[in-house]
C-alpha cells in the first residue's frame, strides 16, 4: 500500500513487513537508465515526451507540427553517439540547442521548414564533425557566419528562403 509517500509491503510473516520512504528510494546503478527527455507540444495542443538514451544516434522529431520543444537531461549526461538531429518541418519559433553542446559526433543538424527567427549556434563549438547544417525555409533575419568557422568539416550550409540581409558576408567560409 502507498500512504503519505511511504510504501508499506506486507508479507505472510508479519516480522518481514517493511516500509520504504520514496524520498530516499535509490535504484542500483545497474537499474538506472539515464536519458534526455524531449518535452513536445504540437499546434493542436497535444503534448508528449520522448526519451533519448546514451545509445541514441539519431534524434528525429520531424514533421510533427511541433510549436515548442524543450530538453531536459541529468547533470553531466551527454548523448555521445548522437550523429543526427532533425527537427525539420515543424512550427518552431525558437530552439535551445544547448543540449548538443558536448555532442562531438554530430554530423547533421536539420532545422529547416520551421518558423525560426533567430538561432544561436555558439554553444555548438564541440561539434567539429558537423557536415550538414540546414536552416532553409525559416524566418531568420540575421545569421552570424563567424560561428561557421567552428565547424571545419562543414560541407553543406542551407540558408535559402529566410529573411536574411543580402549582404551576408561569406568571408568566414574561406579556408
Amino acid at each position: 500500500t502507498l500512504e503519505n509517500g511511504m510504501y508499506h509491503a506486507k508479507s505472510p510473516n508479519p516480522a518481514e513487513d517493511y516500509s520504504v520512504d520514496f524520498k530516499e528510494l535509490k535504484l542500483d546503478e545497474d537499474e538506472k537508465k539515464l536519458a534526455v527527455e524531449a518535452f513536445c507540444q504540437a499546434s493542436d495542443g497535444t503534448c508528449f515526451t520522448k526519451q533519448f538514451d546514451e545509445d541514441t544516434k539519431s534524434l528525429l522529431l520531424s514533421g510533427l507540427d511541433l510549436v515548442s520543444i524543450s530538453f531536459k537531461s541529468p547533470a553531466g549526461f551527454v548523448l555521445r553517439r548522437l550523429k543526427e538531429v532533425s527537427l525539420a518541418a515543424n512550427k518552431l519559433t525558437e530552439i535551445d540547442l544547448s543540449i548538443l553542446q558536448e555532442c562531438e559526433n554530430i554530423e547533421a543538424i536539420m532545422l529547416n521548414g520551421n518558423r525560426l527567427e533567430n538561432i544561436n549556434l555558439s554553444m555548438l563549438g564541440a561539434c567539429e564533425k558537423l557536415q550538414r547544417l540546414w536552416l532553409h525555409n525559416n524566418r531568420l533575419t540575421n545569421f552570424s557566419m563567424n560561428v561557421i568557422s567552428n565547424f571545419p568539416a562543414l560541407q553543406s550550409l542551407s540558408l535559402e528562403n529566410n529573411f536574411l540581409d543580402d549582404e551576408l558576408s561569406l568571408y568566414p567560409l574561406a579556408k
